[in-house]
């Protein structure tokens, strides 16, 4: 509800926020199914500290009223 209220008081439309939920949870979708390889092959403490960034981008662009840096945000939250 938190996230919903936030791009709703941005000023977006119900259309541009469903898109971001959409990109959001394809993201994790389609980055769930090689994760784990790449996790095998690159090490888990790497990965951690690449998902951490990662999510600290996706925090970040949060502070952003503009479509395009939350899009960015939702597609490195979904990884």
């Amino acid at each position: 509800p938190y996230t919903y209220a936030l791009y709703a008081a941005y000023g977006f439309t119900s259309a541009e926020i469903a898109q971001l939920f959409v990109v959001g949870y394809g993201s994790s979708l389609v980055f769930g199914c090689f994760v784990g390889s790449f996790t095998d092959r690159f090490g888990r403490k790497k990965c951690c500290i690449l998902y951490c960034i990662l999510y600290c981008v996706s925090c970040i662009t949060k502070h952003f009223n503009m479509y395009m840096p939350l899009m960015l945000g939702r597609i490195t939250g979904g990884i």
